[in-house]
């Protein structure tokens, strides 16, 4: 039973030395793959980053055309606005000169007739002054008749 026992000890540690012999084999083989494996990552870091570069060169390319393009669009849009706004101000000072005429020959109108009035009032306003001086010159006389000229003389003195 010792002879047994030790038999399959001696097994056992035949066969864990076969695996222990095949061990750095397989190291040797996984550290070829890991080297495959870092030069693969390596390589397509470095096509990623190629990528990306090209892509931002072409973003930019596309950024300045699109910024060229919306450039030219708003002049042309500026210089549309421009001219609408110069056409709508010449045909507001066209109204205005229309309507600035127009209110001159209302003015004139206007000014006309009140002169009119006013040399109507002015004139019966002279009549009436007229009248009214007529009637001081006959209370005048009337009052030369009542009292005579040494009455006159007499009541200024008192």
């Amino acid at each position: 039973m010792a002879t047994d026992r030790l038999q399959e000890r001696v097994e056992s540690l035949e066969l864990r030395m076969e695996q222990l012999e095949q061990l750095p084999a397989r190291v040797a083989a996984l550290e070829v793959q890991i080297l495959q494996f870092r030069e693969e990552v390596r390589g397509e870091f470095s096509a990623v980053r190629q990528e990306i570069k090209t892509q931002g060169v072409e973003l930019r390319l596309e950024i300045k055309v699109q910024g060229e393009e919306l450039r030219r669009e708003m002049k042309t849009q500026r210089d549309e606005i421009r001219l609408e706004i110069k056409a709508q101000g010449d045909e507001l000072r066209q109204e205005m000169r229309i309507q600035g005429a127009e209110l001159r020959s209302e003015m004139r109108a206007q000014g006309d007739e009140l002169r009119r009035e006013m040399t109507a009032q002015r004139d019966e306003l002279v009549t009436h002054m007229q009248v009214l001086h007529e009637e001081v010159l006959a209370r005048i006389s009337l009052l030369g008749e009542r009292f005579p000229v040494k009455e006159r003389k007499r009541a200024r003195k008192a």
